[in-house]
């Protein structure tokens, strides 16, 4: 929150094993240079990759250098209790067909995070599926399945996969019949 009380955005950063908040004002005063208005106007930035909302596309490649060093990222200011979330202890994912685009993410608290467009969302889960594909590999997280649902609680997924279970039915998708 913001000096006067007011909700302040976030940065939502992904990396191959955690999930962080931080809020913007610090996020930039971290990652910002202090000369970014004469070094964007003197020469155009060189782009290492470009990104599109296409589902065909490969994730981009990783830049080569580390845009942002260890000792700036322990300054940054975190804005939601318990951030940063290791991918370990991940234990669900909705991404809700609704209005708005967001995401819920299930730690030992629910993580509710809004994106401002479709294609944000999108692309925060293709980078978050190859997170998660990249710590199975690595032997550092668990399988995981990808099922609709209209259920928007791990306990009632938890219900919908048991009774399938104890039936004998695979699981396919968990929906109520």
């Amino acid at each position: 929150q913001t000096a006067a009380g007011e909700p302040e955005a976030e940065v939502l950063v992904l990396t191959s094993d955690t999930v962080a908040s931080f809020g913007v004002r610090s996020f930039l005063a971290q990652y910002a240079r202090p000369d970014d208005q004469e070094y964007y106007a003197s020469k155009p930035p060189e782009m290492p990759y470009m990104d599109s909302d296409s589902d065909d596309d490969a994730a981009p490649a990783a830049p080569t250098t580390p845009v942002m060093k260890a000792e700036q990222v322990g300054k940054l200011q975190v804005v939601r209790q318990g951030s940063p979330w290791q991918l370990s202890s991940l234990q669900g994912v909705w991404f809700l067909a609704e209005s708005e685009s967001k995401v819920r993410l299930q730690f030992s608290t629910m993580e509710e995070v809004h994106f401002f467009g479709e294609g944000e969302r999108q692309r925060f889960r293709r980078h978050l599926a190859n997170a998660l594909k990249t710590g199975e590999k690595r032997g550092v997280a668990q399988g995981w399945a990808v099922l609709p649902s209209d259920k928007t609680t791990l306990n009632d997924v938890r219900k919908v996969v048991k009774t399938q279970h104890e039936q004998g039915r695979p699981v396919a998708a968990l929906r109520n019949e």
